[in-house]
C-alpha cells in the first residue's frame, strides 16, 4: 500500500483485535476505522498500539460508535406499527 510506515504499524497491531479496518481520507490526517471484535475495548486497542511501539500512539484519538442492528423505524401518529 501507499500508507505511511506509522499507519502500517498501527494496522498490523490492530489486526488481531479487529474484524476489519479501513483507511479513510487523503494525506495530511486521514482516519483509520477499525471494527473491534466482541469484547475488545478502545483501551485494548490503545495498549496494542503502545506495545507495538507505534510512533505517535499517544497522539492517536479514539472515537466510539455502535452499529444499530434494528435500523430506521418509521411510524405514523400513535400507531406503533412500522410502515
Amino acid at each position: 500500500g501507499c500508507e505511511p510506515d506509522f499507519v502500517r504499524v498501527m494496522m498490523a497491531a490492530l489486526a488481531p483485535l479487529s474484524a476489519g479496518h479501513a483507511l479513510c481520507g487523503a494525506g495530511g490526517g486521514g482516519f483509520l476505522v477499525a471494527l473491534l471484535r466482541d469484547g475488545v475495548t478502545a483501551g485494548d486497542a490503545r495498549a496494542a498500539l503502545e506495545a507495538a511501539d507505534a510512533l505517535g500512539a499517544s497522539e492517536v484519538s479514539f472515537h466510539t460508535a455502535e452499529i444499530d442492528e434494528e435500523g430506521l423505524r418509521i411510524t405514523i401518529g400513535d400507531n406503533d406499527e412500522p410502515l
